[in-house]
Order: C-alpha cells, then structure tokens, then sequence
C-alpha cells in the first residue's frame, strides 16, 4: 500500500520529526536576525547561537519538555533583554509551553506556570531594553493561556483514549481467562462423568464376567443371567458414553443432546444392577414433604455420588452387603453408603493396584454445591462414604411432584 508525505513523516521517530521542526525553525530564527539589520553591530556570535540554542532545544519537546521550555524561554529573555531582538523565539517558548501541557506530569507542569511567571518579571525588569511593558505582558499572558488550553485538551484526549486501549485489553484478558476457566471446568466435568460411567459399568462386567466363568459348568442358567446382566450393563454404559461424547459435537447437532437428570427410577436401576452383580443393597430413602424436588445438578451429582460409592464397594468390598440411605430436606440432601466388606483401604494396600480418582471426584462434586464429604474405613470393618449437598428452594429448584422412592 503506498503511504502519502504525512503518513511517511507520521512514521518516522519522535526525535526526528521534533529534530526536523528545530532545524527548520533554526532557520527562520537566523535567517530574521541577517533580515533585521545586517549592519547591527548587536547581532554578533552570542546573538546567532542564542537563537540556534533556544530554537535547537524543541528537538526534545516531548521527551524533555520541561528542559526545553527552561532553555527556549531563557533564550527568548536574553534575546530580548540583551536587546537583540525577539528572533522568533517567543515562538519555541510557546512551543515548549505547549509541549508541557501536553505531555508532562501534574508536578511538572506547575514548575512551568511558575518559570513563565518568572520570566515575564525578567522582561518587565529590563523593559528599557527588551521594550516589553504591561500590555505586552496581557496579550503574552492570554496568547500563552490559549496555548496552554490546547495542550491540556491534546492530553485529555490521549489519556482517554489510552484508558479505553486498557479497558479494552483487560476486558479480553477476562474474557479469555472465563474462558480458560470454562473449558477447564468443562473437561474435568466431562472427566469425572466418563470415569463414573466406565468405572461403574467395568466393575459390574468384571464380577459378573468371574461369576459367569465360575458357574458355567455347573449352573448354566446363573452363567446365562451372568452373561445377559453384562449385556444390559455394557449397552447402558455405551447409550451414556455417546450422550456425553455428543457434547463435544458442533453446536445444531441434535445428537449432543443430554439426557435427563436422573430420578428415582434410575437409581432403583443402579441398585438392582449391584444386586444382580451379587452383591445386597438395602435401601432406605426418606423424601420431603413438599412437593419439591432437588434441581437437576444435585439429581445429576446425587446419583453420580451413588455410583461411584457403589463401584467401590464391587471393586474393593469382596463379599460384603451393603446399605444406602438417602435423606432429602428442602435445600439439603445426603447420602451414605456403607458396607462391611473389606473395605477400600484394605484393597489400596494390595501390590500392583493403581490409586483411583474415585474420591477426589466425589469430593469435587460435593464442594459445587458447598457440601461436606467423610469417606473412611469403619471401626468394625467395612467402608463408610457420607455426602451432603446444599442447595436452595429458589427458582433454581423448579416445583415438580416428587416420585415414589419407596
């Protein structure tokens, strides 16, 4: 794309571009003095190199201003005072006075004010030969006042615009840590609803697969239940599998729809798919009063809780039984499972078995709803999981008739 002068000169560093404007005020500034009077005895060396100093120093206009405005107003009183005429460089003190405004601090732009005041009663003091009186002194006044104005105006605009440029990259930095922040809690989610469902449905293939091979001999019928239990297990654990995985499909698919959270009758099926696999559950579920029911996440958790607590008790228990008591209150609901089985700890210290997830994901589903979880070997034997979720009868909890859990 071709670039036009300005946006050429617009490119080049500060320094230059100031430098640029100094040298061709330096320039103007001398070449007024050989105008003015060349046969002026007065215009000599110090004359010129005032003049080359005081306009020379906005070549720093905005990365020293305060410097600049020192050097070009000094310059312009002495020119005056000394009686060589002003040479333009009331200009660059203007210049200067402007650049303050501009680009420098609150502090600094103080000192300015009181060096322009100073400089004013210099010129006043040597008026015989600076010829500067008190009306000069109000039209200075109000010409540096407007310059001033401008400058203030130019800094305003900068720093607001400066603001926003802030606003805006700390808004995305949000945005993109929400959305950090999201996509990992999504994962995890995804991460513990995969380990329940596999972890559940292998525990229970596993035992009923060692009970199938057992009696295959000699009990055909047990081995044929065995075989149609590891069926139903399996094809229900995949229906589960393709409706999470469905999630991660691109937005429209009709595929990715979740299923419902689950009720009752769900978690009569899970207890019925532990007690096929062998294994006793009695249940014991008292309900609320009020026609209230938990909203869908603490269904969701509830149930998922109860399943990991039950694929514990068939991966680690032995021969044990089980009892699961389920208390549900308006904005409270708890569960235990207990077993007196070996228990988990007992497992865990068997050579070559891996340390599971299992509790860290249950306790990661109880801290959502700002719960309490105590999972631990009992006295007597056996294992104990005790899980509180908290929640509230808002809006959140939508009003349904409670199903029969007896």
């Amino acid at each position: 794309m071709i670039k036009g002068p300005m946006a050429r000169v617009r490119a080049l560093p500060l320094r230059v571009q100031d430098g640029a404007v100094a040298v061709v005020l330096m320039a103007f500034s001398i070449a007024s003095l050989v105008d003015h009077n060349p046969n002026d005895p007065k215009t000599d060396f110090w004359a010129y190199a005032i003049a080359v100093v005081g306009m020379g120093a906005l070549a720093w206009r905005r990365t020293n201003p305060l410097g600049t405005l020192i050097v070009s107003a000094g310059a312009a009183v002495a020119m005056s005072s000394l009686g060589y005429g002003e040479a333009g460089l009331p200009f660059a003190a203007m210049v200067a006075f402007y650049s303050v405004a501009a680009h420098a601090r609150r502090r600094i732009r103080l000192v300015a004010f009181l060096l322009l005041g100073v400089a004013f009663v210099v010129l006043l003091l040597t008026n015989p030969t600076s010829d500067f009186h008190e009306a000069d002194f109000l039209s200075n006044a109000l010409a540096f006042a407007v310059v001033w104005i401008i400058g203030e105006g130019v800094r305003s605009r900068r720093e607001r615009l400066a603001n926003a440029i802030e606003r805006a990259e700390r808004l995305e930095r949000e945005r993109a840590e929400d959305a950090r922040q999201a996509v990992s809690s999504e994962r995890l989610r995804i991460a513990q609803e995969l380990h329940d469902v596999v972890a559940h449905a292998m525990s229970v293939i596993a035992v009923q697969s060692g009970m199938g091979a057992h009696v295959i001999d000699t009990q055909p019928d047990e081995a044929k239940k065995a075989l149609q239990a590891i069926e139903t297990t399996s094809r229900t654990a995949l229906d589960e599998l393709r409706r999470m995985l469905g999630v991660l499909r691109e937005q429209g698919d009709s595929g990715g729809a979740l299923a419902p959270a689950p009720r009752a009758d769900e978690v009569h099926t899970l207890i019925e798919t532990v007690r096929a696999a062998g294994v006793p559950v009695e249940l014991h579920w008292d309900g609320m009063t009020a026609d209230v029911m938990p909203p869908d996440s603490v269904l969701l958790n509830r149930y998922r809780i109860l399943q990991e607590a039950l694929t514990n008790v068939l991966k680690h228990a032995g021969t044990a039984s089980v009892v699961v008591t389920i208390v549900e209150h308006v904005g409270e609901t708890t569960l235990e499972v207990v077993d007196n089985g070996r228990g988990l700890a007992a497992a865990a210290r068997k050579p070559g078995t891996p340390p599971g997830h299992g509790l860290v994901g249950m306790r990661e589903r109880v801290a959502l709803f700002g719960g309490t979880l105590e999972a631990g070997a009992r006295p007597g034997g056996g294992f104990r999981v005790f899980a509180r979720l908290r929640w509230s009868d808002t809006a959140d909890s939508r009003a349904r008739p409670m199903a029969d859990h007896q």
